[in-house]
């Protein structure tokens, strides 16, 4: 490299000013990376570029455990879940004397029947929680005559607990759905059996006549009986649709119609 001479003629090291260009990848000297030093002492540390979150694991563990395999069950190939699999084959090392795995299987069997009873204990307390509450919400309702908040579904009155022995009944239906649906079979099954009613009287009324008019024994007798079943009929079709009308009777249906007074007409194709 050549040296640049001085004012007075001398030579002199130093190297000559250049103009610095910043720009695209040049950018000013004074916000370079120093030597040595990260550009990014925050980033990510080294060797987790592959490291799998905790969510992703158990959503690995979850599907691998619910993964059908194929095993071999007295000589047959069957279908089960990998935790299922796990199970069985714990117990099954478990009956052949396999200490470890009649240890494993006691506290599995243990663990269940825990988590079972927490779940039921808190489905048990929800229930009467939303009982209360839904009572509670009715009473408000009537009180201050307020009719056009939606509908309470399930009713309370579908919900008996029994709280001594710790046993909740339930009655359907739980949507709005299912509400209509069952209100339209109950009101087909009624229309229905008043049908099946008037035809069994309309009978009932024959075999009471010919009854009357029949002189033989036998034949008697079997009008007789004819009679007693009609008439048993009758109050097993009444006793049904008077049964299925206090189900729907909670979720609001009021039956407008009488169901056993005055003639009906009958429809069905056969009854002619």
């Amino acid at each position: 490299m050549r040296k640049a001479k001085n004012q007075g003629g001398e030579l002199s090291s130093q190297k000559p000013e250049r103009h610095y260009e910043v720009g695209y990848a040049k950018p000013p000297a004074e916000r370079k990376f120093k030597p040595g030093r990260s550009g990014n002492p925050a980033g990510r540390p080294r060797g987790s570029k592959n490291k799998v979150k905790d969510s992703d694991l158990t959503s690995i563990v979850l599907e691998e455990a619910q993964r059908s395999i194929k095993i071999n069950d007295g000589g047959r190939s069957i279908k089960l879940s990998v935790a299922r699999a796990v199970v069985r084959a714990i117990g099954i090392n478990a009956l052949k004397g396999n200490v470890h795995a009649q240890r494993r299987a006691t506290e599995l069997l243990h663990a269940a029947q825990q988590e079972q009873a927490r779940i039921e204990r808190e489905n048990f307390s929800g229930f009467i929680d939303y009982k209360i509450w839904a009572e509670q919400e009715l009473e408000r309702r009537a009180r201050l005559g307020l009719k056009d908040l939606p509908e309470i579904i399930p009713h309370p009155d579908q919900i008996t607990i029994d709280i001594r022995n710790n046993q909740i009944w339930f009655v359907d239906p739980w949507t709005k759905e299912e509400k209509a649906q069952s209100i339209a079979a109950y009101e087909e099954y009624r229309d229905d059996s008043r049908q099946m009613v008037q035809f069994i009287k309309n009978r009932l009324a024959g075999s009471e006549e010919a009854l009357e008019a029949e002189s033989s024994p036998t034949r008697r007798k079997r009008l007789i009986r004819n009679i007693q079943n009609d008439i048993k009929v009758i109050k097993n079709l009444k006793r049904s649709s008077e049964e299925l009308l206090e189900k729907v009777r909670p979720w609001g249906f009021v039956e407008t119609r009488d169901l056993w007074g005055g003639e009906v007409e009958l429809k069905f194709p056969w009854a002619s």
